[in-house]
This record gives C-alpha cells, structure tokens and sequence, in this order.
C-alpha cells in the first residue's frame, strides 16, 4: 500500500541531493526554513549558527534544489533575502542515501559514550539482576561521576507491548524536550528496539 504521505512531498532521488539528508545539521538546517521564510540572520539566530557558516550552507541547500529565495524584503539598502524549503516535506530513497540516515548521529553517541566511560569509569561490575539476568554496572572513579548512561535489555514482548514500549519511551523523551525548565547542559538522547532472532540473554518472561 502506498504511503499517502509521499504524495505531498518532493521526491528526492538525485544522489548529491539526497547527500544533504544523511547528516542531522542539514536535515535541521533545512527543515528549519520548511516553516515559515527566514533571512539568513533570522535562521542564524534561531539555530545559533555562525551566519557565515549558515550562508555557506544555505548557498548549498540552494544550488542542490531543496531551498529557494522566497521573496525580498525592502528595506533602506541592500535588500534581504527570505529563503523557503522547496517542499514541506522530502522523500529520499533508501538507494539515493550515501550512508543510513542515522548513521551519523548514532557514531557522535557512541563515541560520546565511549569517551565518557574511559574518563569517568573504572571499570564494570558484573552481578545478577532481579530476575537472575546478569547485570552490568560501572564502577565509579569518585571524583569524577559518568555524565551519560546506557540501559539495555533483552524483552520477550507481545506486538501490543511492543507499541505500548515504543509509544511511553517516545512520550517520555517527548515530555523532556518540551520542559521549560532548566536549560541546562545539551545531552543527546536515543532509545530503540529491533527484532531480533537469537534467542540467548532473554529473561523469560513466560508462566512456569
């Protein structure tokens, strides 16, 4: 069945176009102006980003075909320059992609992850769970406490769990983005799921 979404969209399958959809900054950068025109300081603004550095992208965004000067506001001097997406929404095929569309952010996690864990951690303690599963926890340096944190089980779930999990975990991330409180520190943030097909380090939750 035909998903009733790409029927609004622009279809993106020239490869050097598509190029700009496998990096999180240029999907951002350009979805920003799928909004609403902005100026170049406008967006720079926005997604404060050096504006030399912003109009260098912008310039790419624009001969790649996926942004447009929308319109012209007068002004005493050298007019400016509002840029729109060409689309409100873009369909890129998997073939047309250089790399997975996540690849790159899931790289800069692990990496921060990794980083993390060697400047903070000792080592790992390994004991049983709750439910007999083997358990893994970092052994702290003390002065120095992780910044990041990794969760990982292995569920037998129902299709319906599965949607109740993915649908919760996305309400709770969800709920965090929108707080108006702390603007703290800026933390990058993943939760997934996959089928798998190995049986091993379940904890079977079937009746005995």
């Amino acid at each position: 069945m035909k998903d009733e979404r790409l029927s609004s969209c622009k279809i993106v399958d020239n490869e050097a176009a598509a190029a700009f959809f496998a990096t999180s900054k240029m999907r951002r950068i350009l979805m920003m102006f799928a909004h609403e025109p902005l100026s170049l300081t406008e967006a720079a603004e926005r997604s404060k980003t050096d504006l030399k550095r912003l109009h260098y992208y912008v310039e790419r965004l624009v001969k790649a075909g996926l942004l447009a000067v929308d319109s012209v506001r007068r002004r005493a001097g050298r007019p400016i320059k509002l840029y729109r997406a060409v689309a409100p929404a873009f369909y890129v095929p998997n073939e047309a992609l250089p790399k997975p569309s996540t690849d790159e952010i899931a790289q800069e996690l692990r990496q921060l992850l990794q980083a993390d864990e060697a400047q903070s951690s000792a080592g790992i303690f390994v004991s049983l769970g709750a439910n007999l599963e083997p358990k893994v926890e970092f052994v702290s340096l003390g002065d120095k406490p992780r910044q990041g944190f990794e969760l990982w089980r292995i569920l037998r779930l129902g299709r319906g769990d599965f949607e109740r999990l993915r649908n919760e975990l996305d309400a709770v991330i969800s709920r965090y983005q929108a707080s108006p409180g702390d603007r703290g520190q800026v933390y990058l943030v993943h939760a997934a799921a996959a089928l798998r097909s190995r049986y091993e380090g379940v904890v079977d939750n079937r009746p005995a």
